[in-house]
This record gives structure tokens, sequence and C-alpha cells, in this order.
């Protein structure tokens, strides 16, 4: 029997004493949460459950596999707990909670329960010219957007994805041996990129 049908029983055979909010948040207790796979480093699970939204909103899912099917949140997670000291790590979980709250303030539900088109839409703010400033050897030559989170996320995202094995020997053309070099290849329509 359906685990929601015995609780409704329950509940009618105790005489309705239980309350109405009671028993929709018994119900609603029953949905799954969202599963990982994988056991992060750095981040907390729900943590890793946005940072893989958001990296799948980055890079979704068309023709060739997302950040999901290439696991760019679990690549970005190992790399922070290698590269970052413990005092950036910090920093960066910080930034990407207040980034998380404002969608939810933004948008009223959390970014990973958000639909493609209201992360899209709350993304699109951050994803501009003009929030990225302006760099010219390490030196700021323009103000620097309030929350540069974003950014980094996005760096690191396409940085990931295009670093993993499977893309690199299965989705663009690959050769493990290089052989002679030709200064001059026509170009066929419809031909993969070259894998570096």
């Amino acid at each position: 029997m359906d685990r929601r049908e015995v609780i409704k029983r329950m509940a009618l055979s105790m005489g309705y004493t239980l309350s109405a909010p009671a028993i929709v948040s018994i119900l609603n207790s029953c949905e799954s949460a969202p599963e990982l796979g994988w056991q992060p480093l750095v981040f907390t699970p729900s943590q890793a459950v946005a940072l893989e939204e958001l990296t799948e909103a980055i890079l979704p899912k068309t023709t060739t596999p997302g950040a999901k099917d290439m696991k760019v949140a679990q690549t970005m997670d190992a790399f922070i707990s290698v590269v970052f000291s413990p005092a950036n790590a910090e920093q960066f979980k910080t930034d990407l909670d207040n980034f998380l709250k404002e969608c939810e303030s933004t948008q009223g539900k959390a970014f990973e329960k958000c639909s493609a088109e209201e992360k899209a839409a709350f993304l699109s703010k951050y994803d501009t010219p003009e929030s990225y400033g302006i760099s010219v050897w390490g030196t700021d030559m323009a103000k620097k957007p309030v929350n540069s989170i974003f950014k980094k996320v996005k760096a690191m995202t396409v940085s990931s994805y295009f670093n993993t094995e499977e893309l690199g020997e299965r989705i663009l053309r690959y050769e493990s041996i290089p052989g002679r070099y030709n200064s001059c290849v026509p170009y066929e329509k419809g031909t993969k990129v070259w894998s570096l």
C-alpha cells in the first residue's frame, strides 16, 4: 500500500484529530529530496545541489551533454578543495549562499526549484558586459559588480566542462597521438571542433 494512503487512513481512523496543516506537512514530507549521488568535499549537500543546478543553467543539455552530465559541479568541488585556501573556500561558499538567497527573495523559491525560464530571468541581470567589469593585467579599470560569484562560477563551469575527458574524446574531434602538421586543411561542413 502507498505511504500516502496509509497516512490518510490513519488520520481518518483517529477521528480527524490531526489538523489540516499537520496532514499537509506529513504528505509533503513523503516527496523525495533531490539526490546528489556524490559526496562533496567543500560544499554542504544543499549547496552542491544548488551548484549543480546553477552549472546546468549555464551549460544546459542540448544535442551535447549538459554540465550535470559532465559532472561539472563535482569537478569544481574537487578543484576548490585542492586549490583554494580554507579562507577563500569559505568566502566562495558565503558568496554562493548570498547569491542563492537573492534568488529566493526575488523569485520566491530556491534556485534549484525554479523553472528554466525563471533561472534564466534571474541570471540575465548578472550575465551582462557591465557586470563583469574591465581588468587589464590584473588591475581593475572599472567598478566591480556587487556580487561577482556568478562570474567565478561561470568561468569555472566553462573551464571544467571543456576539460572533461568525455567531451574531449567522444564529442569533439580528438587524436591522442597527432600525426604530421597540416598547415591548411579544408573545412568539411558538419565536422566536429578539435579537442586540445
